[in-house]
């Protein structure tokens, strides 16, 4: 198996030059072949592995470009600058006002009460919205995150604690013992 394709490989410069000597013979009867049968391009070997591969690199190009229509558009993020200002949800800690509204500030902002454009105090701080109820609200600084819409909530639900202990009569009602 060896000595075949050393032969082969070997061989090659001669059947190289052979070939270039006959060329112009070949050429011509292949050119006589063609006007006979057009079709008889399609039949060289040559012509078929190039007809091949101009079809597979059409097909790539048509579905690169199908892919490409499917994707989404780009965002630009190389023509986009940051920006300087932030929008900031804010909510008024007035238990008469209780608004939400957005401010825009610097990015380092940090001087926190704003005024709030309803009530017109300086009461308004940084908002979160309730997981529970779904309202905005904030907190002064200090005092535990609590939704103040869930709190009023759970006040008018709840029955006041009254006392069901039997009551005695007599001269002592207002001693319990």
């Amino acid at each position: 198996m060896k000595r075949k394709w050393h032969s082969a490989v070997t061989g090659l410069p001669h059947r190289l030059r052979e070939g270039l000597e006959h060329l112009p013979q070949n050429f011509r009867d292949w050119r006589q072949e063609l006007s006979e049968n057009p079709w008889a391009i399609f039949q060289a070997t040559p012509i078929r592995i190039g007809s091949i591969l101009a079809l597979v690199i059409l097909l790539i190009l048509a579905l690169t470009r199908i892919v490409g229509a499917l994707q989404p558009a780009s965002t630009g993020t190389f023509s986009e600058q940051a920006t300087s200002y932030a929008t900031l949800y804010v909510a008024c800690t007035n238990p008469d006002c209780m608004e939400h509204f957005t401010v825009k500030r610097p990015m380092n902002f940090h001087d926190w009460p704003v005024k709030c454009p309803e009530c017109g105090q300086e009461t308004g701080y940084r908002a979160e919205r309730c997981p529970t109820c779904g309202h905005w609200f904030a907190t002064r600084p200090g005092q535990p995150p609590t939704c103040p819409f869930c709190a009023r909530r759970h006040a008018t639900e709840q029955p006041s604690p009254t006392d069901n202990r039997p009551r005695q009569t007599g001269d002592n009602d207002e001693d319990p013992w």
